[in-house]
């Protein structure tokens, strides 16, 4: 019998969240035949099978169940043993991982600019998408989200309101627009509000659904079609126009989080100051002023 390696374990719980090991090795950004040799090793080290292969994937065998909680809570001993030595560095130097929505990109991209001019021995690395990446895991170390409240485990500040209502091509009348098939979001978007809203308010089902703001805004430019846009996205393009005013009810806060354990790392401090007051002088922008 082999020694377990601790570094094995991460493996078995990527086979049990995703339920596959293409999944799985996705997830942790190796090849198919890595990820299975790892998961063998570890059942190896143990003397004991983990998992059963059915048609759905991969099931936990009883051995795999009994040890599904002792792995969750060491693998939560070692994110937190990492916050706790990242959260505790006074140089600010190093790496910062951040996620925000592709959608805020060009918003962004003009504040990261600067940062990087003005702290040199700070690297940014972003990760742009609608997927919350989760900050008690470290896949990320600064959050800017939209989203009703932050996480317990987070630190956070309210940026602005963000704004959306309904766009269609400016190529149209706007009389006509109103008479123009709707397209949707996928329910990967389900929570957000603007989501929930033309779901109850408007009704009917869209010709097509996408699962990211970006893939609205292309649709709506070049489709005879209408969709819910926040306001600094739909604004921005002279190609749309507004079919509404911005709708309360579909309104969303964004937020800027950081985790409570990292809140004084020099490095994800220096970077959370600075993005806050860059996504404050567009304030107008998100809550669709058009100052």
């Amino acid at each position: 019998m082999q020694a377990l390696r601790w570094d094995d374990i991460p493996f078995f719980l990527a086979v049990v969240r995703a339920g596959t090991l293409t999944g799985a090795a996705e997830e942790i950004g190796v090849n198919h035949s890595t990820a299975w040799r790892r998961l063998k090793a570890l059942e190896e080290a143990l003397g004991a099978q983990l998992f059963e292969r059915t048609q759905r994937g991969y099931a936990l065998t009883e051995v795999g169940e009994a040890m599904l909680p002792h792995a969750e809570r060491a693998e939560e001993e070692v994110f937190a043993l990492e916050r706790a030595v990242v959260g505790t560095d006074a140089v600010p130097e190093g790496r910062v991982r951040v996620t925000a929505p592709e959608s805020m990109l060009t918003l962004l991209t003009p504040m990261l600019v600067r940062f990087r001019e003005a702290n040199p021995r700070i690297v940014v690395d972003l990760m742009t998408g609608d997927r919350f990446f989760d900050l008690d895991r470290r896949e990320a170390d600064v959050a800017i989200r939209p989203g009703p409240r932050p996480p317990d485990s987070a630190v956070g500040r309210r940026v602005a309101t963000v704004a959306w209502t309904v766009y269609g091509p400016s190529t149209v009348d706007a009389d006509d627009c109103e008479r123009l098939p709707w397209v949707g979001y996928s329910d990967d978007l389900a929570r957000l509000a603007a989501v929930q809203w033309r779901r109850e308010s408007e009704g009917g089902q869209p010709i097509l659904t996408v699962n990211t703001v970006p893939a609205m805004r292309c649709l709506l430019t070049e489709g005879n079609c209408r969709g819910m846009l926040p306001c600094f996205v739909g604004d921005a393009d002279p190609l749309l126009q507004r079919l509404q005013e911005p709708i309360a009810e579909a309104a969303s806060a964004l937020w800027l989080l950081v985790h409570a354990d990292l809140r004084r790392s020099a490095r994800v401090r220096r970077f959370a100051d600075h993005a806050w007051e860059a996504l404050r002088e567009r304030v107008g922008a998100f809550e669709g002023t058009r100052p």
